[in-house]
């Protein structure tokens, strides 16, 4: 009898020793299916593309767990395919390596050749940092389709790219009804370049980043992307009236450059949300300016 457990024991062995991954394996199993026809935006899932997200998921877990052993597969997989198929590789990458992940995701963030890739890059700094979001100057300048309810952090992003970019109507476009008769009133009878000129310090765009972290415990005022089990069914914030969050910033670089409390509120039933603040307005603007140049 108990030879037979020695041998059953050897056996389950074994088979547990075959079924582990290289690294490279992992990582092609990582990877989503290249749609030949050209990508679609949808928010359904199909049962073929959730049994692709639990293999997905899997393989990050088993990734995350070979820890440093798996780093030179994952950055050889970055360098060879490039963010825009492989946005998991990165995420896996920067949880991993954590801050030190850091300088390669800001790099490739200055790339002007992947503009198309921003929030893939951008998720990963955050990830990294630690931070809420980490906002390029490189990427889209307006609303971008999320499979998921709207949260403070995609209006507070879209308002930094454009602030960063210079581009007034999508600065405009952040704001509440407060926050425009705000921006009003720092406009006076000046125009806007003239008005930028006090609050943004040197060019716009280039390899401007500014990084941020509500100061505040929720799933939602995490990374974008944590590898966690509740990425794909984060719940919404929900708030009694209009929440005003105090919010750190970072420079290009990660380092703390300051703190304001924003306050954002609710844009109508359709949802989304507007960052309102009044009589802060401009100390906002320049505090984000700043941050941008000190790099």
């Amino acid at each position: 009898m108990l030879k037979k457990l020695v041998l059953l024991a050897l056996v389950l062995a074994g088979s547990a020793a075959g079924q582990e991954r290289s690294p490279a394996e992992l990582i092609k199993a990582l990877l989503p299916p290249v749609i030949e026809a050209g990508p679609t935006f949808s928010c359904g899932v199909t049962a073929v593309q959730q049994e692709q997200r639990r293999k997905s998921g899997e393989a990050a877990e088993a990734l995350v767990k070979l820890g440093a052993a798996a780093v030179p597969e994952l950055e050889s997989a970055i360098d060879s395919i490039g963010p825009s198929n492989a946005w998991p590789v990165l995420h896996v990458y920067a949880r991993i390596r954590g801050v030190a992940a850091f300088p390669r995701l800001q790099a490739m963030s200055r790339n002007s050749l992947l503009e198309s890739s921003w929030r893939a890059v951008a998720d990963s700094a955050a990830l990294s940092l630690g931070l809420t979001a980490y906002v390029p100057a490189a990427g889209f300048v307006g609303g971008v389709g999320l499979c998921r309810a709207q949260e403070p952090r995609d209006v507070l992003t879209q308002f930094i790219r454009a602030w960063e970019r210079d581009n007034p109507l999508w600065v405009v476009e952040s704001l509440g009804q407060y926050g425009r008769s705000a921006l009003d009133r720092l406009l006076g009878n000046r125009t806007w370049e003239q008005m930028r000129a006090e609050r943004w310090p040197g060019k716009s765009g280039g390899d401007a980043a500014v990084g941020y972290r509500f100061e505040i415990d929720a799933s939602w005022a995490a990374p974008e992307e944590t590898l966690g089990d509740d990425r794909y069914s984060r719940n919404p914030p929900r708030f009694l009236g209009n929440p005003e969050i105090d919010t750190v910033f970072k420079t290009a670089s990660g380092v703390d450059c300051g703190r304001h409390v924003i306050l954002f509120r609710a844009a109508g039933p359709g949802g989304g949300w507007t960052i309102d603040n009044n009589a802060d307005l401009g100390d906002l603007l320049r505090l984000i300016g700043a941050c941008a140049a000190a790099k």
